[in-house]
């Protein structure tokens, strides 16, 4: 309770930021899970950052900004394999319940397209273009 100048007293509620992002990403993550069909259980997520300046890759090339990080990882389909894990900045001091949703949507999807192509047997990529797979298109035939 705090006082006031007239000394009245006024109950205020102080919100836990951490806390209310924990749960936002918490629920997001159940109603995700639903949609892919996946246990709950076989993904873990942990909320970091708390706005602090991070690197962000943007448009305009790349920038320091305040940001949150969502960490999720996703149990593998295979035995004695390690679970696969993304993480991805929430750029913002406070960014809204909508930005941390859409950033469990998008992680959650990448996961389990990472686990499905592995389970496939499809190896995982390096970034790297093998030069035998380019094909140069002669400016005349480009569009």
């Amino acid at each position: 309770m705090l006082l006031t100048r007239g000394h009245e007293r006024r109950d205020r509620k102080v919100k836990n930021v951490l806390q209310h992002v924990e749960s936002v990403v918490r629920d997001q993550l159940a109603k995700a899970c639903a949609v892919h069909g996946i246990d709950k259980s076989e993904v873990g997520y942990a909320v970091g950052g708390l706005g602090q300046l991070t690197i962000i890759g943007t448009k305009q090339g790349q920038m320091v900004l305040p940001a949150w990080t969502v960490l999720m990882s996703l149990r593998h389909l295979l035995l004695g394999q390690e679970p696969v894990a993304e993480s991805f900045p929430v750029p913002g001091i406070l960014p809204s319940d909508t930005d941390f949703r859409s950033v469990v949507d998008t992680l959650l999807g990448l996961l389990v397209a990472t686990r499905d192509s592995e389970f496939r047997g499809q190896p995982k990529s390096d970034g790297k273009i093998d030069p035998e797979q380019v094909i140069v298109i002669p400016k005349d035939k480009q569009a």
